[in-house]
């Protein structure tokens, strides 16, 4: 899968193994949905570990960095899960923190290849 960042082999650093950061693996990407008045907030790299992509939106105008912040957290405990939420089921972020809510799955070749989106809310 494209993820639209080139790496030359002399930018690899080895690392420990127990060193695992999400975002060297995934990015949270947003963009601009002027005529419905919203901000579409995305993941790209879950295909990776065998998730579908995340995507949550906000209105126009509002700040980005706590929605990306939450879309991260969410992923992170996807990929601890090891598995897709299904539509309408609910997790806790933090162990009692937030729940997000999967309203909707779709499919969607936004970037040239279908890709599988999960659509969640904060609650």
């Amino acid at each position: 899968m494209a993820t639209g960042t080139y790496l030359n082999p002399s930018d690899w650093r080895d690392r420990d193994l127990e060193v695992f950061r999400l975002t060297d693996h995934i990015q949270v990407e947003h963009r601009e949905d002027v005529q419905r008045a919203r901000m579409w907030f995305h993941t790209r790299g879950l295909t990776k570990f065998g998730l579908d992509e995340l995507e949550t939106f906000q209105p126009l105008g509002l700040s980005g960095r706590e929605v990306k912040d939450t879309v991260i957290r969410v992923a992170d405990n996807l990929i601890v899960q090891g598995k897709n939420l299904k539509v309408g089921e609910r997790i806790s972020l933090d162990g009692g923190g937030p729940q997000v809510m999967v309203v909707r799955h779709r499919t969607d070749p936004v970037y040239g290849t279908p890709l599988a989106f999960r659509e969640f809310i904060v609650e």
